[in-house]
């Protein structure tokens, strides 16, 4: 690809060791027209992967290049792209055309901008727990169900159901880390224990609202619950 005049930023090389790879991850791909992903069996289990896939996704799906090695792709995630033609490793033909994709884009990877710190409350915007692995599954099709509303401009909804200790707040939590581009508006977390009274939970959503990005009008626990039941479906 270098031979053909592109630039090309490899990850597997040039993260080092002790950097914050969200950081750099972020940095390379603002200054990246597409994500060419080598979608091997293996690449759903890199962290590192599927913190640079969700956010060049979050940019632009149409932006992510897909070549998967393998004759079939039920690894491959999120599911959109499976519906798209995938480039195979064969050489000249799939180069010809990775580098005519690459220049029928004039501009960078239009990436969102994070949530600054002020929009996140009761979770910290940072690299996750080191004891989150795999459900890349799950991660996606919270993402997708999410989204699906998004052309009504109403809220998606999404339940995580399951026993104790099974990892649904964790499930949560990187979930909202790894695509938070998709939430300019923040990221607020509110707990609700087996203990927690109506009344308790109720304030706590209100206390959330009120400290929302969305609710500079909000002074009082009225207009947060209006703004509330606006932003439900």
């Amino acid at each position: 690809m270098t031979a053909k005049g592109l630039s090309v930023w490899r990850d597997v090389h040039e993260i080092r060791s002790f950097e914050d790879f969200t950081k750099t991850i972020d940095q390379n791909l603002r200054h990246s027209k597409v994500l060419l992903v080598w979608y091997s069996e293996v690449y759903p289990s890199r962290p590192y992967c599927q913190w640079e896939l969700a956010t060049a996704h979050c940019a632009d799906p149409e932006r992510v290049l897909v070549i998967n090695p393998h004759d079939t792709d039920d690894h491959v995630w999120p599911k959109s792209l499976r519906a798209c033609k995938y480039g195979r490793p064969d050489g000249e033909a799939t180069l010809r055309d990775i580098v005519a994709k690459i220049q029928s884009f004039s501009d960078p990877l239009p990436l969102s901008v994070f949530p600054d710190a002020r929009h996140w409350v009761g979770i910290k915007h940072d690299g996750g727990s080191n004891r989150f692995v795999g459900r890349v599954q799950e991660l996606w099709n919270i993402d997708d169900a999410l989204r699906k509303d998004t052309v009504s401009r109403s809220v998606g909804i999404v339940q995580i159901q399951g026993l104790a200790g099974m990892g649904k707040s964790m499930l949560a939590e990187e979930y909202a880390r790894r695509f938070a581009a998709r939430w300019p508006g923040g990221v607020y977390k509110s707990i609700a224990s087996a203990g927690t009274s109506p009344a308790d939970f109720h304030r706590s959503i209100i206390a959330l609202i009120k400290a929302s990005a969305v609710a500079e009008d909000c002074k009082t626990d009225e207009d947060a619950c209006r703004l509330f039941r606006d932003l439900l479906p």
